[in-house]
């Protein structure tokens, strides 16, 4: 791994645009894939890489209060730990921990122009049938931060109804 460069990091989290965002919600009780194209300019501008692929985001697990208190709190007291877990209890602090799963595709570097190219796939991605496919203007060789950005707002807008599905059959309790 390369040495961390944190102007580079900051560039790839602000820029990526997510043109056509994952229309429907992560699967509450089971696992759910999320295709994606992720378009990024080459530094000659004349090339536009296209790079496909699919991310599976296992079935989430719900971190109790208790697992909270005794998984995430190191360094406390074992007789504090009981009051942390009554503190989150009564906070009313829920959690779900995701596993994610990359299953890169096709790299495909295309001549032409970036916004051509992201109408083209834009408009071949409309539809019912695409509900769990994100098209993303990404950021050339960080394409990883920009597929997570999209990721990360997905597990976002999932959230509060994943959390109310996982609450009505009590699994917080």
């Amino acid at each position: 791994m390369g040495e961390f460069d944190q102007q580079k990091y900051e560039h790839a989290l602000k820029k990526p645009r997510i043109l056509k965002p994952v229309e429907q919600s992560l699967f509450t009780f089971t696992a759910t894939d999320i295709s994606y194209f992720i378009v990024t300019e080459m530094l000659n501008k004349v090339l536009v890489e296209v790079r496909t692929g699919k991310v599976t985001m296992e079935k989430p697990k719900v971190l109790r209060p208790y697992e909270l208190a005794n998984v995430y709190f190191e360094g406390f007291d074992a007789d504090h730990l009981k009051y942390i877990e009554l503190m989150l209890k009564k906070s009313g602090a829920k959690g779900l921990e995701y596993k994610y799963k990359n299953e890169p595709g096709n790299v495909d570097l295309i001549s032409g122009n970036i916004n051509n190219v992201l109408g083209r796939i834009s408009e071949d991605v409309k539809g019912d049938t695409h509900r769990r496919t994100a098209v993303i203007k990404g950021v050339l060789d960080m394409w990883g931060i920009s597929l997570m950005k999209c990721v990360m707002e997905t597990i976002m807008h999932s959230f509060p109804g994943n959390v109310k599905e996982f609450e009505e059959r009590g699994w917080f309790s």
